[in-house]
């Protein structure tokens, strides 16, 4: 079979000029379809019968097609059918032009069905397991999708969405203009109790709210106000936390102050496997509201934003 090959721009723009009809109007696909089959298979007949047509349609469009060319592509008589020069030299290029155009169909549909291409995803570090899922699935499942992964600031509990380059982010409500996001949520986990093993908490199996609201906490440096009173329990104590200063802007950072035992920290009941230490106890508190993983954009109507999106709900909810 004969190996085809890539249009250039000087080959579509020279299809183009060719194929320009006398009148100005273009060819209709169909016509250069019947124009391959019959040419093709030499049979006006056989060629009607695979296009599921009439002959008489068929020789029609066929003399359309010649007219608007203003070229004779056939030499026909009672007995046989044969191209002429101009039809044996257009045959390949017709072949190409409907290959491109059955390409720029597939591309168009695939887009808008959300299988090709680029997605920027932010997040933070409890969102691991879920890019490790969405790197076995959604790649999987999106070979032509190129997918990005950017790591915000640990104390960026928006995952970096409000970078304009971030199309989806991992997300830790709560955290300020939430309501503008679509926001899906992926899983609630207890929160926990960070503590030395030098504090006298660390080989306890609980502490009391009261207890936990008058020690000293320590939290990673963050801006978003909402998020600050969420993790620094303002709302349990019924007033601010007093802050660390200077205040860790980095999880060794954070990790460090509490080995040193003098604060505490209180976060979710996944950073125990993620930055455990063997110098480090976590005291579970289920007395707390959960922390919460989610999953958001500011645009959820985009087909390749949406598709990542539910295949990541997906296979945080299985059973749904």
């Amino acid at each position: 079979m004969e190996q085809r090959r890539e249009l250039n721009h000087t080959d579509r723009q020279n299809l183009l000029i060719r194929f320009n009809c006398k009148n100005e109007s273009m060819i209709e696909v169909r016509q250069l379809r019947y124009f391959i089959a019959v040419a093709e298979l030499l049979h006006f007949g056989r060629a009607a019968e695979r296009e599921h047509i009439t002959q008489a349609a068929l020789s029609e469009q066929i003399a359309r097609l010649e007219t608007h060319l203003g070229v004779k592509l056939f030499d026909r008589t009672s007995r046989r059918v044969r191209l002429t020069r101009a039809g044996e030299t257009m045959l390949p290029e017709a072949h190409l032009t409907l290959e491109q155009l059955d390409r720029t169909v597939m591309a168009a549909r695939e887009a808008d069905a959300g299988a090709i291409g680029r997605l920027t995803v932010g997040f933070q570090w409890n969102a691991y397991p879920w890019i490790a899922l969405a790197r076995r699935q959604f790649e999987w499942e999106h070979p032509r999708v190129q997918v990005v992964y950017r790591q915000a600031a640990f104390g960026d509990p928006t995952g970096g969405i409000n970078d304009p380059d971030i199309d989806v982010a991992f997300v830790t409500p709560p955290f300020r203009h939430q309501s503008d996001l679509d926001v899906t949520i992926l899983a609630r986990e207890q929160r926990v109790v960070a503590v030395s093993n030098e504090h006298p908490w660390a080989t306890r199996p609980m502490v009391s709210l009261d207890e936990l609201v008058n020690a000293p906490l320590v939290t990673l440096t963050c801006t978003d106000k909402i998020c600050r009173e969420f993790w620094e329990l303002d709302r349990e104590r019924g007033q601010p936390a007093q802050r660390l200063d200077p205040e860790p802007v980095t999880i060794d950072e954070w990790l460090n102050e509490i080995e040193r035992g003098t604060h505490i920290a209180v976060t979710a009941a996944a950073a125990q496997n993620a930055y455990g230490r063997p110098t480090i106890s976590f005291i579970p508190a289920p007395y707390l509201p959960h922390a919460t993983t989610a999953i958001a954009t500011k645009r959820p109507n985009d087909p390749l934003i949406r598709s990542f999106i539910t295949t990541v709900a997906r296979l945080a909810n299985p059973k749904t």
